[in-house]
C-alpha cells in the first residue's frame, strides 16, 4: 500500500487561526485519500494487514498535532461546523453562555464571533499548553463549579469541550460522584448543553473525556442533536460536537425521594 505524501495539514487553515479567525475549511485537507482507504479496509480477510495499515494511515494523518501543540486546543474550530451549531443555539433562544475547561478559551472566543456572550474558565492545572497562541479572551482562573454556580441563572446555555477522562467504572462513581457530573447537576436539566469529546461506546466502554455518569445524565435528561460536519483532530478520530437539549425528564433528588416516602405513609 502506498501512502499519500502531502503536507501535514492544510496551511491556509492555520494561517486563519493565527490570525484569531475562524477557519473556513477543515485542518484535514489533505488527507481525504487515506481516510477513504481506512474507511474500506476490512479487518476479517487479513486482519495483521488491517492493522498495519490502520497505524500507517493514522501516524499519516496524525502529524504533529498542530493544534494541540501550536494552539492548546483539542477540538477543531472551523465555520464548517460551527455555524450550524450557532444557528441552531439561536433557534433554541441561546444568548448567552458558560463554558468550563476552557482551556485557552477558543471555542468561547469563537462563539462571541457568532453573536453568543461568553463567560469562560479553566482552572489551569493541568493538560495545559504555556507556549501555545492564546485568542483575544478573558479566561477566569477558577473552578468549573463557582463559574457555573456563578453564572447559571444568566446563562442560556453550557460549553464542555473535552472534559478529562475519569478512569472509574459507574458503580464506583455513585460513591465518589466525579466532578464533571456535578457540574451537570448544579447546571440542571432544563437548558441546553453544548458537548465536544468522545461518548461512551456501545459496550459501555468510557472514551477519552468524561466520566460514566456524566454521560449517563446527558443521555437521560437530554435528546442527542449531532452536527455530521464535526471532524475530529486526526484520522479515526471519534470525538463529536453535540447539542444536547433538554428532553423534559426531571432530575430526582434524595429531597423528592424522601417527599414521596411521606405523602405513600
Amino acid at each position: 500500500m502506498k501512502l499519500a505524501s502531502h503536507q501535514d495539514n492544510n496551511e491556509c487553515y492555520f494561517e486563519q487561526l493565527k490570525a484569531f479567525e475562524l477557519p473556513g475549511g477543515l485542518h484535514s485537507s489533505g488527507h481525504e485519500e487515506d481516510l477513504r482507504i481506512y474507511r474500506a479496509m476490512d479487518n476479517r480477510d487479513s486482519p495483521e494487514s488491517y492493522f498495519l495499515f490502520k497505524e500507517l494511515l493514522l501516524i499519516e494523518a496524525i502529524g504533529n498535532n498542530r493544534l494541540e501543540h501550536e494552539f492548546g486546543v483539542y477540538f477543531t474550530p472551523s465555520s464548517v461546523w460551527l455555524t450550524p451549531v450557532a444557528n441552531k443555539l439561536k433557534s433554541l433562544g441561546c444568548k448567552a453562555g458558560i463554558e468550563v475547561m476552557g482551556g485557552k478559551g477558543y471555542l468561547s472566543y469563537f462563539l462571541k464571533t457568532c453573536g453568543f456572550k461568553m463567560k469562560v474558565s479553566d482552572n489551569q492545572e493541568s493538560h495545559q499548553h504555556p507556549d501555545a497562541v492564546s485568542p483575544p479572551v478573558s479566561v477566569r482562573k477558577e473552578d468549573s463549579y463557582k463559574t457555573v454556580e456563578a453564572f447559571k441563572d444568566a446563562a442560556d446555555f453550557l460549553v464542555i469541550s473535552w472534559p478529562p477522562q475519569v478512569r472509574s467504572d459507574f458503580l464506583t462513581e455513585q460513591f465518589v460522584q466525579p466532578h464533571d457530573y456535578l457540574i451537570l447537576r448544579l447546571w440542571g436539566e432544563k437548558k441546553p448543553v453544548l458537548y465536544v469529546g468522545e461518548r461512551l461506546d456501545q459496550y459501555g466502554k468510557n472514551g477519552a473525556t468524561g466520566s460514566h455518569s456524566f454521560h449517563h445524565h446527558l443521555n437521560t435528561y437530554f435528546t442527542a442533536c449531532k452536527f455530521p460536519e464535526y471532524q475530529g483532530r486526526h484520522l479515526g478520530s471519534v470525538d463529536e460536537a453535540i447539542i444536547f437539549i433538554p428532553n423534559g425528564k426531571k432530575i430526582v433528588t434524595v429531597n423528592d425521594n424522601q417527599q414521596n416516602e411521606c405523602k405513600q405513609m
